[in-house]
């Protein structure tokens, strides 16, 4: 059982909502994003690619950062939003699963701090995008490749095919897709958050 993060147990993609936890005062962060302006424009014209960009973009905000402030950040900043970020219903279907003893993991290419701090205190298998860390700091580099498209059913591959069970996957998006293409049972959440068997 694979549900992705945004989108499908948010509303909205989250990770604006992370970055402005970890920019304080408010103003550095909308200076920070001018400044990873060049990146996201090479985006989208197709210059640069996604995983590229969306890495300077976050070095700019976490680099230098010890995991402590990080998570401390994260968590505070989740405790602010998670009323009108998280999907009820969703996160409800999520805790019913899990309430079951289903083998349930979170498949994302958002950031795994984040996510935990979001749906604490509910505790699943975080399978994301994580950040490189060096002496307790943030390099402002990715530990591991984005975590979207077909990194993600790369991610949970030996996972499933160890497990033996029938693989359902619940995603919004083109960067689901992969993963649900291996599932026996798949689900689409669009952005009212009505969920149709695909």
């Amino acid at each position: 059982m694979v549900f992705d993060f945004d989108g499908t147990l948010t509303v909205r993609d989250s990770l604006p909502y992370m970055l402005k936890a970890v920019s304080r005062p408010r103003w550095p962060f909308y200076v920070k994003l001018l400044c990873s302006a060049p990146w996201l424009v090479g985006y989208v014209l197709h210059l640069v690619p996604a995983a590229q960009a969306k890495e300077r973009l976050i070095s700019r905000f976490v680099k230098g950062m010890t995991t402590a402030e990080f998570e401390s950040r994260c968590h505070e900043q989740a405790q602010k939003v998670r009323h009108r970020l998280l999907r009820p219903d969703m996160v409800s279907r999520l805790e019913c699963h899990v309430s079951q003893g289903d083998k349930v993991y979170i498949c994302s290419a958002n950031i795994d701090t984040w996510i935990e701090q979001c749906l604490e205190p509910i505790k699943v298998p975080i399978v994301s995008t994580c950040l490189e860390v060096s002496d307790g700091k943030l390099t402002g580099r990715f530990a591991t490749p984005n975590c979207n498209g077909a990194e993600k059913w790369k991610r949970m591959r030996a996972t499933v095919e160890t497990s033996g069970l029938p693989l359902t996957v619940y995603g919004d998006s083109k960067g689901d897709d992969a993963l649900m293409s291996h599932a026996q049972e798949a689900f689409h959440v669009d952005k009212k958050g009505k969920v149709s068997a695909l």
